[in-house]
Order: structure tokens, then C-alpha cells, then sequence
């Protein structure tokens, strides 16, 4: 099928490796295997299907969601199509760490990576990325600080880092990226007060930090989120009052403060 443009059979029961007969559809634009029982070729601890891909030099669209793949991206990952502007990979059991080599990937939009055993640094090789809307690396295990270098993605709509392994302070310079409508770094070990220049994102509609160790007060300026939907800030250790500003977010549905130690009433 060396003409084949599509390539769907997701949600099915299909098991065994994935095939690496795949880099033979070098017309292939759109390959979805998502929901399946796909595993990657043993005994090579890496995904072969990567390698493979790099051959199809017309993929827009990957997507291998909810596979046992257990296994881990490869360097060659950064020598798939530029044309590529997706790839979802979340449950899929992938571990070790997101290679450098993904800032090769200029056109992605999208990359979903959610509830797999990633490890090791979020790489800074991400600021390449300028065209990525979605960045999801929620439910992993990643460590240190979050890089300043995701500021550089100024058409990022969603960055989703939560429940990881993540420490120190909440980058000012996110407060820069103006795109964001969803901001999760929810259970975590993030550090410090939270910076005001957050508040700058007067459109985000749904800002997560709770569940780590931020401290100091909730600054005023958070009467300046005006769109916001659901603000999470429990199970942290906020002091001081409950600001009255609060009271201003006309279009809030959720609010949680719980487990802090603020004060009820606030002037």
C-alpha cells in the first residue's frame, strides 16, 4: 500500500510489535494506532517505530495513545518529518529521558506525552519548538526546574506540567507567554512565591498550583483574571488574608484554597 495517505486503526485489540514495514508508506501523512495492545519490538529498549517513521517524510499527524509500548524515544525522533505537526503518545509506558533532538521538530503543534514514566530534565531544546500550541507533559516523573526556555513559545495555549517531580521557583517570564488559556503545575515540589507577573494572563482560564510548597501571600493582582474558569492554589503554604480582589472574577466557577494558612476574611 505504498500510496497510502491515512493510516487509522485505532481503538481496537490489535497486539504484538509494531511493524517496521511502515517506513514503506513514504506518501503517509496521518498514522493513528491509538487504543490498542501495540507493543515495540523487543529486545531493543528503544521505539523502532520512530527509526522507522523517519522515512515518511509527508507525516503530519502521529498518534499511538494508550499502547503498553514500554519502551524509549529515541535520538532519531528529531529526524522525523518537519512537515509533522502532532504526536500524541500519552499511557504508552514510555520511560527514560525526552530526547534533545524533539527541538528538531519545527512545525509541531501538538505534543501529548502524558501519564508515561518520563525522567530527567525538561529539555531546553523545547524553545525551538515556536509553533507548539499544546505541551503536555503531565503525570511523568520529570525533574528539576522549569526552564525559562518555555517562555519562548508565544503561541503555547495549554502547558500542562503537573504531578511531576519538578522543584524550585515558578518562572516570572511565564507571565510574557500572553497565548496561555490553561496552566497546570499542580503536585509538584515548586518553591517560593508565585510571581506576579503570572497575573499578566488576563485570558487564561485555568491556572492549577496546588499540592506544592509555594509560600508568601496570594498577591492582589489576581483580581486581574478576569476570564479565569478554575484557580487551584490548596495544599500549598499561602499565608496572609483572602484578598477582596478575589471577588472580582465574575466568571469564576472553582476556587480552592484549602489546606493553606490563610486567614477567612481579608480586607
Amino acid at each position: 500500500m505504498s500510496r497510502l495517505i491515512v493510516l487509522d486503526l485505532s481503538n481496537n485489540n490489535f497486539t504484538h510489535s509494531l511493524p517496521n514495514s511502515l517506513r514503506n508508506l513514504e506518501l503517509l501523512e496521518i498514522l493513528n494506532l491509538s487504543g490498542n495492545n501495540l507493543i515495540s519490538e523487543s529486545p531493543n529498549p528503544e521505539l523502532s517505530l520512530i527509526t522507522a517513521l523517519t522515512n515518511c517524510r509527508r507525516l503530519k499527524i502521529l498518534r499511538v495513545d494508550e499502547n503498553p509500548l514500554n519502551s524509549m524515544l529515541p535520538v532519531s525522533i528529531g529526524n522525523l518529518s518537519t512537515s509533522l505537526q502532532r504526536i500524541s503518545a500519552s499511557y504508552c509506558e514510555i520511560k527514560g529521558r525526552i530526547p534533545n533532538h524533539i527541538g528538531n521538530l519545527s512545525n509541531l503543534a501538538f505534543l501529548g506525552l502524558h501519564g508515561n514514566g518520563f525522567t530527567g530534565f525538561i529539555p531546553t531544546t523545547m524553545n525551538k519548538l515556536s509553533r507548539l500550541q499544546v505541551l503536555d507533559l503531565g503525570f511523568n516523573r520529570k525533574q528539576g526546574s522549569i526552564p525559562n526556555d518555555l517562555c519562548l513559545l508565544h503561541k503555547l495555549g495549554s502547558l500542562d506540567l503537573g504531578e511531576n517531580d519538578l522543584f524550585g521557583p515558578i518562572p516570572a517570564c511565564l507571565g510574557n507567554v500572553t497565548s496561555l488559556r490553561e496552566l497546570f503545575l499542580d503536585s509538584n515540589r515548586l518553591t517560593s512565591k508565585i510571581p506576579t507577573n503570572l497575573f499578566s494572563l488576563e485570558d487564561i482560564l485555568y491556572l492549577n498550583l496546588s499540592s506544592n510548597s509555594l509560600n508568601g501571600s496570594i498577591p492582589s493582582e489576581i483580581g486581574t483574571l478576569k476570564a479565569a474558569i478554575q484557580i487551584g492554589l490548596s495544599l500549598n503554604s499561602f499565608s496572609g488574608n483572602i484578598l477582596s480582589t478575589i471577588g472580582g472574577l465574575q466568571t469564576l466557577i472553582n476556587l480552592s484554597l484549602a489546606h493553606n494558612n490563610q486567614s477567612f476574611f481579608g480586607t
